[in-house]
């Protein structure tokens, strides 16, 4: 558990120091704008789904399986890197992200030690 809580503490500090520097103080480091938030936002909405079954199934070891967690990948890649950008010229595609997303996705799955099938 306690491991799932630093991996959760830690990407939810790099969002809000990323978007403090960026916003407010106007620091702009390109590879950081472009990817960061993309590769850690799948461990922060992870885990707040977990956190959300656990409370409302009453089960306090509740994991996601994994069939749910490729399909929330799928559904974030589809609608961040296909839907959004067909509808907002303020959104980009970027395959890279898809890439960053992944690599989120498999560091959940590593610090919520997730062995076979689930």
């Amino acid at each position: 558990m306690k491991k799932e809580f630093f991996l959760f503490g830690s990407c939810l500090f790099l969002f809000i120091l990323h978007q403090l520097l960026e916003k407010c103080f106007h620091v702009r480091v390109e590879m950081v704008d472009n990817y960061l938030d993309a590769l850690i936002c799948m461990p922060i909405i992870l885990q707040l789904i977990v956190w959300e079954r656990r409370v409302l199934l009453k089960d306090a070891c509740y994991r996601l399986p994994l069939l749910h967690i490729a399909g929330y990948f799928g559904l974030l890649s589809i609608l961040g890197e296909l839907l959004f950008p067909a509808l907002s010229n303020r959104f980009t595609a970027d395959g890279w992200d898809v890439v960053c997303y992944a690599a989120g996705t498999f560091l959940f799955i590593g610090v919520n030690s997730y062995h076979g099938i689930s």
